[in-house]
């Protein structure tokens, strides 16, 4: 083994971290902030653009829209906490968004988070997900979130930006 090999210190832990339909609730951003806090670890955070839940008449734009607000609130807390993320709104469905990003240039990872608030996402707990795992060959963890605030039931971003802060800051995460 050369003195280089011995001195080369392993990379930070990389993660993805799907949002379907959500942003992290206390408990969620709790674990990201732990994890983030027992080793060097990088986020890269994928919104699916997904059919919102506040009504029968909506456009792809709102959705597009939606899902861009919730990344820009979650990267901004997680960066304020001290956490280094990036991401990105995705036009795929939650399991195939998933499979995208991760053999994609921003793979690989070493970890992949899926977080979800509605039952319909069976998937993300069942015999697609242990196949994606397999696929993939990086383990998936599954996390039901229960979210301050719905999917865009909160129509101002600075609203639902605030509503989030305020939990961080009352955590000690970020300085309001």
């Amino acid at each position: 083994m050369t003195q280089n090999e011995t001195d080369a210190q392993p990379g930070p832990r990389r993660f993805l971290v799907e949002f379907v339909n959500t942003l992290a609730d206390p408990v969620v951003f709790d674990h990201l902030y732990k994890v983030s806090q027992d080793a060097p670890t990088e986020f890269h955070l994928v919104m699916p653009i997904l059919k919102p839940n506040y009504g029968l008449t909506w456009t792809g734009a709102q959705a597009k829209t939606d899902a861009e607000d919730r990344l820009a609130i979650i990267l901004e807390s997680m960066q304020r906490a001290g956490m280094v993320a990036t991401g990105e709104v995705v036009t795929d469905p939650p399991p195939e968004a998933i499979a995208t990003v991760a053999r994609g240039p921003k793979g690989p990872f070493d970890q992949i988070l899926a977080i979800w608030r509605e039952k319909k996402y069976r998937w993300l707990y069942g015999r697609e997900r242990e196949q994606l795992e397999q696929e993939l060959g990086v383990p998936i963890e599954s996390i039901r979130a229960n979210p301050l605030v719905a999917q865009s039931n909160v129509e101002d971003p600075e609203q639902l930006r605030s509503l989030f802060e305020s939990h961080a800051a009352k955590k000690g995460w970020i300085v309001a």
